[in-house]
């Protein structure tokens, strides 16, 4: 949705960058409330001018909702945002449905695990990477410094198939306050094969 300005409306407004003025005439300017921008033109410019301050209140619910009238709380990423930047369904302006703030936690692990290993073939071993914190960690998954796609739990189950199992395997618990690590050498047992005895099959 847009909205057209007059030229007495244009130059009341604070927020027109000083580029504009005065040796560059304001023209024209459309509000477009989807994008909840200012477009200000000159006959030489055109300007994006932001209409909302949402990232100012960014991890203050109760402030985000009282200071911008264009502003609401998205409990998905914890922010003061606009409504496009948030599921409509979970965007509120309902200073009652703040959230109690807990206070920011870097992840932190909950267990500790052995720095080596060693297998043997057909055995299965769990490497446990369960961290707390807040915002909750998310999890990614290395093995000899390549990233183990779709590995993203807090735990990473091994089963021996043959020797290419073992490696170096490295998991990185982290949240936008900090990360924690578990490193883990994974080493494979000879296969022992048993030979027998001379004469047995005549």
């Amino acid at each position: 949705t847009e909205y057209e300005f007059s030229l007495t409306q244009l130059y009341t407004l604070q927020a027109i960058p000083q580029t504009l003025l005065p040796t560059n005439p304001i023209i024209d300017m459309k509000l477009n409330l989807e994008q909840n921008v200012l477009f200000v033109s000159s006959e030489t410019l055109v300007v994006r001018v932001p209409v909302t301050s949402c990232n100012a209140y960014s991890h203050d619910c109760k402030q985000c909702l009282s200071t911008d009238p264009q502003c609401g709380w998205c409990p998905t990423v914890e922010a003061c945002t606009t409504q496009v930047r948030c599921s409509v369904s979970l965007w509120t302006q309902n200073s009652t449905k703040c959230p109690e703030l807990l206070p920011p936690v870097k992840p932190h692990l909950l267990t500790e695990s052995p720095k080596t290993v060693a297998l043997r073939l057909n055995e299965t071993y769990f490497i446990n990477c369960a961290s707390a914190g807040h915002p909750t960690p998310s999890y990614w998954w290395f093995k000899d410094d390549a990233l183990l796609a779709g590995r993203t739990t807090s735990n990473l189950t091994l089963k021996v198939s043959d020797a290419s199992t073992g490696g170096q395997y490295v998991c990185i618990a982290h949240n936008k306050h900090g990360n924690a690590s578990v490193e883990v050498k994974i080493s494979i047992k000879p296969f022992l094969t048993v030979e027998p005895p001379a004469g047995t099959f005549g």
